[in-house]
């Protein structure tokens, strides 16, 4: 373990991750550890968990806020050694299951853009692309459609869970150019849609 000075106190060690409690993270505030209590997070190592963007979806937490947050952890927490190769040996998920697990974040995602506080700020544009990603996602999630191409669908399915993430951000902050978004979520979304090949009837472009 390492050490911290404070002010005042002889230098302390810095606990692994999971030994202390989120009050040692500077700037949170009662009603932000309230929320993250509530949401089952009570841990340093139950946040790092996490990545930015989920973490972000907990009300009180910006996406700006949520980065602050796992990097003050990885700068001042040390993490626990990994064990052995041998004892940690894993199966690398699939690429369906990359999918599936990405595109229930992707939907997550959008639904919470379209119902969120600043919802009533997206444009028409902006609307209509978030409610088309949820349909495939959709149909993704429920196996009605085949990917011909995991790989590549995993790459898209990526930069939209990006774009989301980001434009949520900007949303809040007033700093977002829907136009330009919407138009990038559309060009994504139909890359996708043409490596889906429905399973029981051919669908529409």
């Amino acid at each position: 373990m390492s050490e911290i000075e404070h002010p005042g106190h002889p230098a302390q060690e810095i606990p692994l991750v999971g030994e202390d409690s989120p009050e040692r993270i500077p700037n949170l505030g009662p009603i932000r550890l309230r929320t993250l209590n509530k949401a089952g997070l009570r841990t340093l190592n139950d946040i790092m968990s996490l990545s930015a963007e989920e973490l972000s979806r907990i009300p009180g937490i910006t996406f700006v806020k949520a980065k602050q947050i796992l990097d003050y952890i990885q700068e001042h927490v040390k993490k626990p050694s990994s064990p052995p190769m041998e004892e940690t040996a894993t199966v690398a998920p699939s690429n369906r299951e990359l999918v599936t697990t990405i595109a229930r974040e992707l939907m997550n995602q959008a639904q919470d853009l379209l119902k969120g506080e600043n919802s009533s700020e997206l444009s028409h544009g902006m609307s209509r692309q978030l409610a088309r990603i949820i349909i495939l996602c959709d149909l993704i999630l429920l196996d009605q459609v085949a990917l011909r191409k995991p790989r590549k669908s995993v790459k898209y399915l990526k930069a939209m869970r990006e774009m989301i993430v980001s434009a949520s951000a900007e949303l809040h902050d007033g700093k977002i150019k829907q136009s330009k978004v919407s138009m990038a979520l559309r060009d994504r979304r139909r890359k996708l849609k043409e490596l889906c090949v429905r399973k029981n009837s051919e669908g529409k472009n």
